[in-house]
């Protein structure tokens, strides 16, 4: 997927987020281990989201490979180093998957990771 298209999927995926009573803490965010699409909290959690967009839904939800979450878990542990202030909210992993096959062409999976 092109930067283009990358930056405009994380920013439709902020909109939605933001919308649904989140609050974005980083976005692209480049660690040492990885990189997190974006960062964000409800309440007391803290959530990282990969955001995947596709043509089709099935090729969005595959694209999270195992080797894939292997690298956001690593980044987000990177990230709680890095930011300590964060390390005693409870954690969760979420993609957000954009295609046009899907309702509303977005769908949101919480804690897809564990």
């Amino acid at each position: 997927m092109s930067t283009k298209k990358g930056q405009e999927a994380e920013e439709r995926a902020s909109t939605y987020l933001k919308k649904h009573g989140y609050s974005i803490i980083g976005r692209n965010m480049r660690l040492a281990r990885g990189e997190l699409d974006i960062v964000a909290t409800k309440k007391a959690l803290l959530v990282f989201i990969e955001v995947k967009s596709r043509q089709h839904h099935d090729d969005a939800l595959l694209s999270l490979t195992p080797q894939k979450c292997r690298r956001i878990k690593s980044a987000a542990q990177a990230f709680l180093v890095k930011h300590r202030q964060w390390q005693q909210h409870q954690c969760r992993f979420d993609a957000i998957l954009i295609a046009p096959d899907i309702e509303n062409g977005i769908e949101h999976l919480e804690d897809i990771l564990h």
